[in-house]
Protein backbone atom coordinates (compact mmCIF):
# COMPACT_ATOMS: atom_id res chain seq x y z
CA UNK A 1 0.00 0.00 0.00
CA UNK A 2 2.55 2.85 0.72
CA UNK A 3 5.03 1.74 -1.62
CA UNK A 4 2.17 2.65 -4.34
CA UNK A 5 1.72 5.71 -2.61
CA UNK A 6 5.43 6.32 -2.70
CA UNK A 7 5.67 4.98 -6.31
CA UNK A 8 2.95 8.09 -7.40
CA UNK A 9 4.84 10.64 -5.68
CA UNK A 10 7.93 9.46 -7.46
CA UNK A 11 6.14 9.87 -10.58
CA UNK A 12 4.47 13.39 -10.15
CA UNK A 13 6.78 14.99 -8.72
CA UNK A 14 10.32 13.12 -9.43
CA UNK A 15 10.97 12.09 -6.02
CA UNK A 16 10.19 12.45 -2.22
CA UNK A 17 12.46 12.30 1.54
CA UNK A 18 10.71 10.78 4.76
CA UNK A 19 11.62 13.08 7.47
CA UNK A 20 10.77 10.60 9.98
CA UNK A 21 7.95 9.54 12.70
CA UNK A 22 5.59 12.22 14.35
CA UNK A 23 3.56 11.50 17.58
CA UNK A 24 0.25 13.36 17.90
CA UNK A 25 -2.64 13.89 19.19
CA UNK A 26 -5.95 15.05 16.93
CA UNK A 27 -10.24 15.85 17.98
CA UNK A 28 -11.74 13.55 15.51
CA UNK A 29 -15.06 14.45 13.41
CA UNK A 30 -17.16 13.01 16.04
CA UNK A 31 -15.08 14.66 18.92
CA UNK A 32 -13.07 11.74 20.01
CA UNK A 33 -9.36 11.93 21.30
CA UNK A 34 -6.88 10.12 18.61
CA UNK A 35 -3.13 9.14 19.31
CA UNK A 36 -0.83 7.87 16.65
CA UNK A 37 2.03 8.10 14.89
CA UNK A 38 2.32 9.57 11.77
CA UNK A 39 4.65 9.59 8.83
CA UNK A 40 6.11 12.57 7.72
CA UNK A 41 7.10 12.66 3.72
CA UNK A 42 8.79 15.45 2.23
CA UNK A 43 7.80 16.91 -1.53
CA UNK A 44 9.72 19.84 -3.44
CA UNK A 45 7.32 21.05 -6.18
CA UNK A 46 6.25 23.28 -8.09
CA UNK A 47 3.39 26.02 -7.30
CA UNK A 48 1.71 24.73 -10.43
CA UNK A 49 1.77 21.17 -8.77
CA UNK A 50 0.22 21.78 -5.51
CA UNK A 51 -3.40 21.30 -6.57
CA UNK A 52 -2.50 17.60 -8.04
CA UNK A 53 -0.61 16.97 -4.66
CA UNK A 54 -4.26 18.37 -3.12
CA UNK A 55 -5.83 15.68 -5.03
CA UNK A 56 -3.11 12.78 -4.11
CA UNK A 57 -3.56 13.83 -0.50
CA UNK A 58 -7.49 13.04 -0.50
CA UNK A 59 -7.01 9.56 -2.46
CA UNK A 60 -4.50 8.84 0.36
CA UNK A 61 -6.75 9.37 2.99
CA UNK A 62 -9.71 6.93 1.56
CA UNK A 63 -6.68 4.41 0.64
CA UNK A 64 -5.39 4.16 4.43
CA UNK A 65 -9.14 5.06 5.94
CA UNK A 66 -7.69 9.06 7.00
CA UNK A 67 -10.27 11.67 8.19
CA UNK A 68 -7.37 14.13 7.41
CA UNK A 69 -3.90 14.37 6.36
CA UNK A 70 -2.14 17.39 7.38
CA UNK A 71 -0.51 19.18 3.81
CA UNK A 72 2.23 22.30 4.60
CA UNK A 73 2.65 24.87 1.52
CA UNK A 74 5.97 26.12 2.69
CA UNK A 75 7.88 28.89 0.87
CA UNK A 76 10.71 26.92 0.47
CA UNK A 77 14.82 28.24 -1.04
CA UNK A 78 17.46 25.56 -1.47
CA UNK A 79 19.31 23.95 -4.71
CA UNK A 80 20.38 20.47 -4.75
CA UNK A 81 24.37 20.10 -5.23
CA UNK A 82 26.28 17.86 -7.04
CA UNK A 83 30.24 17.05 -6.41
CA UNK A 84 31.18 18.98 -10.09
Amino acid sequence: MMDGIFDELYLNFGGYSIGGIAQGTFRMKDGTKASDSSLQVWVIMDEEKVPLMRGLIKKFCRILGQEKMLFEDMDWSGDFIGPD
